[in-house]
This record gives structure tokens, C-alpha cells and sequence, in this order.
């Protein structure tokens, strides 16, 4: 922790009980209270992955709007980049429920097979340049995504 007590870093090792261990750094700033995350964070293009427990991923592409809906999306098999799901204008609306943290929660996809994608809920860093959660596909099962731009 910084000698102001608003910035703390570190390392960290992720041990779950099934799939991967993942260690890495991390790096948090203290929040000013409410308003501290703007909704103009979670507009843009972002792209990443997501990963279930056995450590097997898809890629993950997505555009959002400035007012947060979701202006499209895929999932893409990482070897083949065959389209595994997409979803189209509306099929999601990303709203910041808690924003002095950058939480949003129960985000809900809906893919333009039927298929949902459902996160529990999805952080954004400060400056919207991260978005990470845990969430459930209707096809592909628990898992949890890690998107960036």
C-alpha cells in the first residue's frame, strides 16, 4: 500500500479446485465513493477470452454502445475461429449497478441461436481498459471471462 492508503499492488496465485493455477499482479486504486466509474467506461470495442474450470477457452469479441447496449458480439473457437455464438444489436445492455466500484450485475447475452450467456456480475477497471467476471453459457457451461482494448 502506498503511504497515502488509496493505492495498493501486489502479486497473487488464483488456486482453484479444478482447472489451472493462474498467479499475477494486480493493482488497485481506492474509490472516491459513488459516481467514481463513468457508464462512458464500458463503451467501445473489447476482445479476450473465456475460460471454464478445465482451463479450455473461446475468444470472445464485443462492441458496446456508449449508452452500455451491446451493439454486437461473438464467441469463437480459438483453433478453427469457427463462430460458436453472436449476438446482435440488443441483446444486451451493460449498466453500471454499482458505481463506485465498477460492478455490474446479472449482465445477460442473448445469443442469436437461443443460446444465453449470464454473468453473475463484471468489473471494469478504472480506466476501462479491463472487464472480468464469472458467467454461464446455456451451451458451453460455467466459465469466466477476461476482456480488454
Amino acid at each position: 500500500m502506498d503511504d497515502a492508503m488509496a493505492f495498493i499492488s501486489g502479486t497473487y496465485t488464483l488456486s482453484p479446485d479444478e482447472g489451472a493455477t493462474t498467479t499475477g499482479t494486480f493493482s488497485v486504486s481506492k474509490s472516491t465513493g459513488p459516481g467514481h466509474f463513468a457508464a462512458s467506461l464500458l463503451g467501445g470495442t473489447w476482445i479476450g477470452e473465456a475460460a471454464n474450470a478445465r482451463s479450455k477457452f473461446r475468444l470472445a469479441t464485443l462492441e458496446v454502445d456508449d449508452a452500455g447496449v451491446l451493439v454486437a458480439a461473438e464467441v469463437l473457437h480459438p483453433i478453427t475461429a469457427k463462430t460458436v455464438h453472436s449476438y446482435s444489436f440488443g441483446a444486451a445492455k451493460f449498466t453500471l449497478t454499482d458505481d463506485a466500484i465498477g460492478r455490474m450485475n446479472n449482465i445477460v447475452l442473448s445469443a442469436d441461436d437461443g443460446s444465453t450467456l449470464t454473468f453473475r456480475y463484471l468489473l471494469i477497471n478504472e480506466d476501462g481498459s479491463l472487464m472480468s467476471g464469472p458467467g454461464f453459457d446455456s451451451e458451453l457451461g460455467l466459465g469466466f471471462a477476461i476482456i480488454s482494448r
